[in-house]
């Protein structure tokens, strides 16, 4: 799915939020289904970029100690 892709991308270059069309159903949405996150798939998706997120913050942190 592009829209995770770019969001995990968002992620990785710092971005400060993320927006996302969510639809029950993205097949039968009146536009732009293709790029919409499935509402029961909203929760796992947010945690998978929370965790991400968590990893890159780990190794940013330490790389960044490595110049203190």
């Amino acid at each position: 799915m592009l829209s995770y892709a770019l969001a995990r991308a968002a992620v990785a270059t710092g971005v400060d939020g993320i927006f996302a069309e969510v639809h029950t159903d993205p097949s039968s949405s009146p536009s732009d289904s293709e790029n919409m996150l499935r509402l029961d798939e909203l929760e796992a998706t947010v945690s998978q970029l929370q965790s991400q997120l968590h990893q890159l913050s780990q190794h940013f942190e330490e790389f960044r100690r490595q110049f203190e």
